[in-house]
């Protein structure tokens, strides 16, 4: 008896082998429309999060390949930035996405650390996180602000957020949470945000060598995954309602363009709005890998932020900040 069983048991293991094996033979010569998958900042140095999409590793610490190597380190609370402790001076928070994370800079190249050595009565807070939009950005303010409590927030602006807040992020193989006006209103989301294919590959990388798993598990993801939204733009509106929310905790809220105010998000908007703005375009950039600043063009971006800081009598170098 023992033997039929373990006899049984042998053959249905071994017959279990030779399907997998031909399955994933075949699967590795059928397989055409494979999703294309390559390591990026967010696979790389990023978790998933169910309210944000993606956010950094904390105390995460290695390198990474865009345009040029770099090495990147993010504090115990997930932000490629020093430890902030306990407040005794006055805070200026930068919110924003590759632009300010620094993508292709060293730490120490980017225009946050430069501005911390010419304004020593200020803590500058880095808060970037590569790959965000404005939808994500105002989440991201809201869960951090009571923490940090900067007396300043800098909203860095890209081109390419409208188009990330008109849908779920399907399309880019990171789902996100979003935000649509219904009734005059901004209603947030996707939340909890749905976990993409590409999450699974950075968590189990093991597991997902086997090209006919990882088949199976991206067939199974096509069926339960929410389909791809496509939303009126509401970036402005996020863009007010994330002023209102950093003025109403009594703290100053400023926008600043990567590239030139563009029709749409120009100047009359932010007149309008009563939004004090500022344009960070320069000609110094790397030309590939999404244009981002070299460390030439982060250290005319810290020029002009000082500059505008000091001309707007926002910060007095002369003083010690006042501490809310």
């Amino acid at each position: 008896m023992r033997r039929k069983i373990l006899f049984g048991s042998v053959t249905l293991i071994s017959t279990l082998a030779i399907i997998f094996v031909v399955g994933e033979v075949l699967t590795r010569l059928l397989w055409n429309d494979r999703e294309v998958l390559f390591s990026d900042e967010r696979s790389l140095t990023y978790r998933y999060n169910k309210e944000l999409g993606w956010f950094p590793v904390e105390k995460s610490n290695m390198q990474f390949k865009g345009s040029r190597l770099i090495n990147v380190r993010h504090n115990q609370d997930g932000f490629r930035d020093i430890d902030h402790g306990v407040k005794n001076k006055g805070r200026i928070a930068f919110v924003g996405d590759s632009f300010v994370w620094g993508y292709d800079v060293e730490q120490e190249e980017r225009f946050t650390e430069k501005l911390q050595a010419i304004l020593p009565d200020w803590e500058i807070l880095n808060m970037g996180v590569s790959g965000y939009g404005t939808a994500q950005e105002f989440l991201l303010i809201q869960e951090w602000f009571d923490h940090y409590k900067p007396d300043i927030v800098f909203l860095v602006y890209c081109s390419n957020d409208p188009t990330d807040n008109l849908t779920n992020g399907k399309e880019s193989g990171y789902y996100k949470p979003y935000f649509e006006i219904v009734n005059d209103k901004l209603v947030l989301g996707g939340i909890p945000v749905s976990k993409s294919l590409k999450h699974y590959l950075a968590e189990y990388p093991v597991f997902f060598k086997s090209r006919l798993i990882e088949l199976i598990f991206t067939r199974y993801l096509d069926r339960v995954a929410p389909e791809a939204v496509n939303l009126d733009d509401p970036t402005v509106r996020i863009i007010v309602e994330m002023k209102n929310y950093i003025e109403s905790r009594g703290a100053k809220f400023y926008l600043a363009f990567t590239g030139k105010p563009y029709p749409g998000y120009n100047c009359s908007f932010c007149e309008s709005k009563d939004i004090q703005f500022l344009a960070l375009e320069n000609e110094y950039i790397y030309n590939s890998q999404g244009n981002h600043w070299t460390p030439e063009g982060h250290d005319f971006v810290c020029s002009k932020i000082h500059s505008f800081l000091v001309q707007n009598n926002i910060v007095n170098v002369d003083l010690q900040a006042e501490v809310n």
